[in-house]
């Protein structure tokens, strides 16, 4: 009976240690996501009241005075799934920008001016894309997609000028590319 006593206290002791080894693991993966989680949400982007501009559009909406930067001041090139996770304008809210400002490109800056109805102002500059990293020297700015098209607007020769009004055309862009982000938010 002691051989018998003995055979299932080691048996009970193996699963135990099993269950909880069990246990701790599963216990250090839920942390572990958990912690990947809130560091996403940290990673998001918190402008200030002061980063962001009123133009006076008949929506309200307001725009970042910047692009998105990273931790060393660098604006922040990201794929449009990362982008994703930010506000960023829909095409209505560039067609509001573009209809309702005054727009310049200007040269010598390398940006293009837009003038609110209020007199206030943003700059989209030129700053490109990554590509494989090789920067593409064209305006390219995210925008949120609608079934996988439409992601991103394109500020060169396609905003032209046309019958006293500025058009734009958004495109369909691979969503690996890497871009500047410019965030909007309802005022």
């Amino acid at each position: 009976m002691e051989n018998v006593k003995e055979q299932a206290a080691a048996y009970a002791a193996g699963k135990f240690e099993n269950a909880m080894n069990k246990l701790i693991e599963q216990a250090y993966i839920d942390g572990y996501n958990a912690g990947c989680v809130e560091a996403g949400k940290a990673s998001l982007a918190q402008l200030n009241d002061d980063e962001w501009v009123d133009l006076g559009l008949p929506s309200g909406t307001l725009w970042s005075k910047d692009y998105l930067r990273d931790e060393n001041g660098d604006i922040d090139y990201m794929p449009y799934e990362k982008a994703s996770q930010y506000d960023l304008p829909t095409c209505e809210q560039f067609s509001e920008l573009i209809n309702n400002c005054k727009i310049r490109w200007i040269e010598n800056g390398g940006y293009w001016a837009f003038l609110g109805p209020n007199e206030n102002g943003i700059r989209i500059y030129n700053k490109g894309y990554l590509d494989e990293g090789s920067r593409v020297l064209q305006c390219h700015i995210w925008m949120v997609a609608r079934e996988n098209s439409l992601n991103v607007v394109i500020l060169d020769d396609r905003l032209c000028w046309s019958s006293k009004q500025w058009t734009m055309t958004p495109h369909y862009t691979f969503l690996g590319y890497r871009l500047p982000v410019r965030l909007v938010k309802a005022k």
